[in-house]
């Protein structure tokens, strides 16, 4: 797994808010939406992989993770903040930056979480 944590980060104790209600981002609520697509900045992007990040000397009280899109590379996002959708999710706000892709043909992009414990699903 690359290490994405100097790319990109959110810390959802910050007010993000779904559609309907409070945010509860966790690696057990993505984990299941590999392979499913999201729409943002006009485009589909592929959740390609959620991995857990772990955190030295962690004591418990956070939930570390990463999640890793795929999209074209013929239309970039820049590193910022977008509003991603989702059939099963809804809607909700996702800092992003862009990561190398191993294939030419496409741009990656991860989001790296930091979750207080109290949040998960």
């Amino acid at each position: 797994m690359r290490d994405c944590a100097l790319v990109a980060a959110v810390t959802t104790a910050a007010p993000w808010r779904l559609l309907e209600g409070e945010p509860n981002f966790s690696l057990a609520l993505f984990s299941p939406q590999i392979g499913h697509s999201f729409k943002t900045g006009g485009l589909e992007l592929k959740l390609i992989e959620a991995t857990a990040s772990p955190q030295p000397g962690n004591q418990g009280g956070w939930e570390s993770f990463t999640l890793v899109f795929r999209g074209p590379r013929t239309h970039p996002l820049p590193e910022s903040t977008h509003w991603f959708s989702h059939a099963e999710l809804g809607g909700f706000a996702l800092f992003i930056a862009p990561i190398p892709a191993p294939d030419p043909r496409f741009q990656h992009y991860a989001a790296v979480f930091n979750v207080p414990a109290h949040q998960q699903a």
